[in-house]
């Protein structure tokens, strides 16, 4: 059996999101049952909105599979 761990971090002083379709993250194949991830933000809303500027923003997300 595989395993995936990935960790990944941005930071900006200032993001501007054009057209937003969603940001899950979905588990296919043969993904094991235990599979998560998890998003920190910092300076951003759960839903971001298009042509919304935010600053001083933080994103980590984690990925296990």
């Amino acid at each position: 059996m595989s395993w995936l761990s990935f960790r990944s971090s941005v930071a900006a002083e200032e993001m501007t999101f054009g057209e937003v379709d969603g940001d899950e993250i979905v588990f296919s194949g043969d993904a094991s049952a235990d599979s998560w991830s998890r998003t920190r933000r910092r300076n951003l809303p759960p839903a971001v909105s298009p042509h919304t500027t935010y600053r001083d923003v933080r994103i980590d997300l984690e990925i296990e599979s």
